[in-house]
């Protein structure tokens, strides 16, 4: 996708991929960026306070954009397995342990 940061955000919002707080946060998150990355323009150095704000708020944006669509994928991989297992389909209830390689949770990012 292109276009700006502030509209890439803005889109993930419409895509349903984020939800309103967490990019209501990346846009805060994307000022701090800004003053980091023209740093000419500021006249304070960003504090360690700040910092980790803006860390902390980075840390909820990646949670849920990759982490949690990631775990819930692995979660109904593992109850629609045991569904099958339960109806005969699979071999041995062992197999819920660990995915086969071809029902692996793609890691690709959503963009």
């Amino acid at each position: 996708m292109s276009g700006s940061l502030d509209m890439k955000i803005d889109a993930r919002l419409e895509q349903r991929i984020i939800r309103e707080n967490v990019r209501d946060a990346a846009h805060k998150e994307r000022f701090g960026g800004n003053e980091d990355a023209h740093d000419h323009l500021v006249v304070e150095p960003i504090d360690v306070a700040a910092a980790d704000e803006i860390l902390g708020l980075m840390d909820e944006v990646l949670e849920e954009v990759y982490q949690s669509p990631a775990r819930v994928a692995q979660r109904q991989q593992r109850f629609e397995r045991e569904q099958r297992r339960r109806k005969g389909d699979e071999a041995t209830p062992t197999d819920s342990a660990s995915p086969p390689a071809s029902e692996a949770v793609d890691d690709a990012p959503p963009f």
